[in-house]
């Protein structure tokens, strides 16, 4: 009995010294890009489709930038370093995409003028895509090239992960200066008791610029305990809502205070 007093106490002392760390309240939760596009409709942005990781710690992604007004659609490959941040291989479509009826995809050679759809253009851009998953020490392989917007789903946070709650949400520090606004954000990561800054940064808006962002979800590596934090950034541009997708790398083990 009286070990299972003392076991008891140990654990009540450990619960207060090492409070819950929780997203603050208001915290905007998105659980799909379909939510996200309902909650923050927007006139140009983009929407990145997971392919794979490396056990190096980088991701594979391909990235749709979309220009809904024009119907324009900028397709790249792009490899992520999430353990320095950092874009390290990009592989895209060197023509103007954009989408016919039946989804067919047209390719639009601006510097020569010419329109090309040819099955050996397809071919073309698999092989540099692959090329590059493998140069990369990606094992996964794009077989198919979709024009359609199939998005490979994230998951929301929080994550819940060897017995721990993982989170992650942005404080941002909003200072009115005398021709702009100013805004000083931090990318906060938690592990239930503790937190970190996995980035941070500042940006400004004098009527077109930074308005905000959001946290929409993470990709989590199956070699290691390793996210990335995907992110949204909102801008006002010529009257126009955007956002531009942002990755940021979150290790689950090292560096919280």
């Amino acid at each position: 009995m009286k070990q299972v007093l003392f076991v008891f106490i140990i654990i009540l002392i450990c619960s207060s010294a090492y409070p819950q760390v929780t997203a603050p309240a208001g915290t905007v939760r998105i659980s799909s890009i379909e939510e996200f596009h309902t909650q923050f409709p927007f006139s140009y942005g983009n929407t990145i489709e997971l392919v794979g990781w490396s056990n190096a710690g980088s991701v594979a992604y391909i990235d749709r930038l979309e220009c809904f007004h024009s119907g324009h659609i900028f397709i790249n490959l792009v490899i992520f370093d999430a353990i320095r941040d950092v874009i390290i291989d990009r592989v895209g479509i060197d023509y103007r995409l954009w989408l016919e009826e039946g989804n067919n995809p047209i390719f639009f050679d601006g510097e020569n003028g010419l329109v090309l759809s040819s099955e050996e253009i397809i071919i073309s851009i698999l092989r540099n895509w692959n090329e590059a998953l493998e140069r990369n020490g990606i094992r996964e392989r794009i077989h198919n090239f979709d024009t359609s917007l199939n998005f490979t789903p994230f998951q929301p946070f929080p994550l819940i992960h060897e017995g721990k709650t993982f989170d992650s949400w942005f404080e941002i520090v909003v200072e009115e200066r005398f021709f702009y606004t100013n805004f000083t954000w931090s990318l906060i990561g938690s592990n239930s008791s503790q937190t970190k800054v996995i980035s941070s940064g500042e940006a400004t808006n004098d009527a077109h610029g930074y308005v905000g962002s959001t946290v929409l979800g993470f990709y989590k590596s199956p070699y290691e305990n390793r996210l990335v934090v995907i992110v949204a950034q909102h801008d006002r541009t010529l009257g126009q809502n955007t956002h531009g997708i942002r990755l940021y790398g979150f290790h689950l083990d090292v560096g919280f205070d």
